[in-house]
């Protein structure tokens, strides 16, 4: 079936989709604001073989800072508290070698989508995922030598591989919000083909998550934050400031302010990297006109005062 001919999405996924849009826009918010405050940082090691031939190595040791630990809930009930960092330790091989395997599995990834779009247009989504997961491939590597690490050398793939992390990290957060897209939409029980590319880009995920070394304690801190996002409803301003105040929560007076920062003003809480490049500029309006959300317990906040307050707490 042609793209002309494609048969419409059932009313049922429609509105699904028009409900899920907004929760994933601020899931991939928050995402993207975990990854902006983690800290990063870089030493060079240089250690020799203990067994086998004396030629020595160098190791690229990541401690990555996470400031939201001290702030949150304790990890056990005798107030044990979640670790600050956690190290990644990995030779320049190391790296070769992930990017090697991405190539592969985004290889792989591509075949199963397209074999599965024959049928159906190929969605704006898929497209945008494609180039999310081809920034670790496009930034590339520092070129391998083959003779001994010198302090050049070293520097040189220092900034190098610092670049990658910081990208791997940036594709690990994207990925988290698609895959939870995949499952919440369901795709992944509709065609096996679908199915097949939903387990390559979950492999994709794993493949990130392993060599960064994300910790167990970090991966739940992301799913209870990924849980209160997601639990955030949209609130319309206009209407929230045209009300009568009576006991409906969107029929209230005028005077309404977020309760964090104490400021009505909606125009300068959007965040322009989840807008998307349009002609008519139709969706950076939704946007901005989306900036007060509703917790379950019905209070009011700016959208982007509540992510961040959400992501260190929860």
């Amino acid at each position: 079936m042609d793209r002309a001919t494609a048969a419409p999405e059932p009313p049922a996924t429609v509105a699904r989709d028009a409900v899920m849009a907004p929760k994933l826009r601020r899931l991939a918010k928050a995402r993207r604001q975990e990854v902006k405050r983690l800290g990063v940082h870089l030493r060079a090691k240089h250690h020799l073989h203990r067994l086998g031939p004396s030629t020595p190595f160098t190791v690229y040791a990541f401690t990555i800072d996470d400031p939201t630990a001290a702030s949150a809930p304790p990890l056990s009930p005798h107030g044990r508290r979640r670790p600050r960092n956690w190290v990644l330790e990995r030779r320049y091989s190391d790296f070769y070698a992930l990017r090697l395997k991405l190539r592969e599995l985004l290889q792989l990834w591509e075949r199963a989508h397209n074999a599965a779009s024959r049928r159906r247009k190929k969605s704006e989504a898929v497209a945008l995922l494609a180039r999310v997961l081809r920034r670790p491939l496009e930034l590339g590597l520092p070129r391998r030598h083959f003779r001994c690490d010198s302090d050049a050398i070293v520097r040189e793939r220092c900034v190098g591989l610092y670049d990658f992390v910081r990208c791997l990290l940036s594709v690990y957060a994207d990925v988290y919000v698609h895959l939870y897209e995949e499952i919440a939409g369901g795709t992944g029980g509709l065609d096996p083909r679908a199915s097949a590319a939903c387990e390559l880009l979950w492999l994709i995920f794993a493949a990130i998550a392993t060599f960064l070394n994300v910790p167990e304690h970090r991966r739940d801190a992301e799913s209870r934050h990924a849980a209160a996002v997601l639990a955030l409803e949209d609130c319309s301003v206009t209407v929230a400031a045209a009300g009568s105040g009576g006991d409906d929560p969107d029929d209230r007076g005028g005077n309404y302010a977020c309760c964090i920062c104490f400021d009505d003003d909606v125009d300068d809480t959007w965040d322009e990297d989840d807008v998307r490049s349009s002609s008519s500029g139709g969706e950076a309006a939704a946007v901005k006109h989306q900036a007060f959300v509703r917790l379950p317990c019905c209070h009011e906040f700016h959208e982007d005062c509540i992510i961040p307050w959400l992501c260190s707490s929860a």
